[in-house]
Order: C-alpha cells, then structure tokens, then sequence
C-alpha cells in the first residue's frame, strides 16, 4: 500500500502516515506516546484537506472515531477495505 501513502511526518514523539486512494477515501495512521498504540482513523478528501468520516464503512461498528491498538496486519487490512470502497 505504500503507493498510495502520499504524506508521512514526524507527530509529537511519533508519526503520522496519510494514505489516499482513487475513491476519495484515506487513511490516517499514527503512532505517538498519546496515541493508543498504532491508530486508524478513515479520512475523506485530499492531502492538503481531509476530514474524519466513516469508520463503520470498514470496521463493522458504529463508532465514527478512531480505532486503537492495531497490529501492522490489521492496518494493511483496513487499507485494503478502504481502497475497495
């Protein structure tokens, strides 16, 4: 996936990784000492303007925030999911 990653920056004590693909959907994953270890939140928009949206579109839920404590397979998972929307 790291073909559609298209910013990476340093966050906090961490990183963040936005990934965005042809559908208008993304990603933002973050890793930091406030974060809940690996962290996903699913995005809409552009590199320069996105937003949080629709989490239940991929995680089978109806929370519309965040998703904590990931593994690096979950993530890979997800991505695909959102990639296929």
């Amino acid at each position: 996936m790291d073909e559609y990653l298209v910013l990476e920056r340093p966050l906090y004590d961490g990183h963040q990784k936005i990934y965005l693909f042809e559908n208008g959907y993304g990603a933002s994953v973050i890793n930091h000492s406030f974060s809940y270890g690996l962290e996903m939140a699913v995005i809409k928009g552009n590199v320069d303007n996105w937003d949080i949206c629709c989490r239940k579109l991929i995680f089978d839920d109806d929370d519309d925030g965040i998703l904590g404590y990931l593994t690096e397979k979950e993530v890979e998972k997800y991505l695909k999911r959102i990639k296929e929307l």
